[in-house]
């Protein structure tokens, strides 16, 4: 967006922009943005500061002679990782440098939580497949994780607490959860995917177990990917339960 501070010539003296993003919960959230200077010819100045309530997450100035943020193909960047509780306020503050007159500003500013894709579901025919969250940052983190179908709609996936196609998992600090579904391993194989979003960073994976007459045989793990793909490749090994030795 385009953004044009207060000019004392053309209105009040000691005006800004200043847009707002409201908390909907309390979580980790990644903010990244850019901001320069979009005027062409007319030599002014803005200053501009994101700030968390009276905390000042990043800041700069962006002028027409400025070595960075000077126009759009060399604009100011900042980007982070922030902890906000639901309810409060991320502002973008765009004002007047002192001295100057305010000018036009670009803006560019994007507000993500941690997401994260499992490419593979297999249940039945064999298959159990386990998924395993880890939380190793400092604060509790809560996981949505929707399930789905090749073809994108709600996938049943039965685990021991119900068949779901959505859950949700507060893992305290440093705790983690594995659980495994409980899928009929004599019906035909059912495929699909997952995504889960979570209010802060953590490892997560699957693990597809293969079983014969009710005895595991072979097994495979995938970590989570944090951007949707079309394509997944892997190294694969094959081991043989039971059937390995080492130190």
């Amino acid at each position: 967006m385009i953004i044009h501070a207060q000019d004392p010539s053309n209105g009040a003296g000691e005006g800004q922009a200043t847009p707002v993003w409201t908390a909907p919960a309390s979580g980790t959230f990644t903010f990244t943005g850019s901001v320069w200077y979009a005027h062409s010819t007319v030599q002014r100045s803005d200053d501009f500061s994101l700030n968390l309530g009276s905390t000042i997450l990043a800041s700069g100035t962006v002028a027409f002679n400025s070595t960075i943020g000077n126009n759009r193909s060399n604009m100011a960047k900042f980007s982070g990782p922030f902890a906000v509780l639901a309810g409060q306020q991320v502002t973008l503050l765009i004002q007047r440098t002192p001295g100057s007159v305010g000018a036009l500003a670009g803006v560019q500013l994007s507000i993500t939580q941690s997401t994260y894709y499992f490419s593979q579901l297999a249940l039945g025919g064999g298959w159990q497949t386990t998924l395993t969250n880890i939380n190793y940052s400092p604060q509790a983190v809560t996981c949505v994780t929707n399930f789905f179908t090749d073809s994108g709609g709600p996938l049943l996936v039965p685990f021991g607490g119900g068949t779901v196609s959505t859950r949700t998992d507060t893992l305290q600090p440093g705790g983690s959860f594995h659980d495994v579904s409980n899928a009929n391993l004599n019906a035909l194989v059912v495929q699909g995917w997952a995504q889960a979003v979570c209010n802060g960073p953590i490892k997560a994976s699957l693990l597809y177990r293969l079983y014969q007459q009710g005895v595991p045989v072979g097994e495979a793990g995938v970590n989570a990917m944090t951007a949707p793909a079309i394509e997944f490749v892997t190294l694969q090994r094959h081991l043989l339960l039971g059937k390995c030795s080492g130190v």
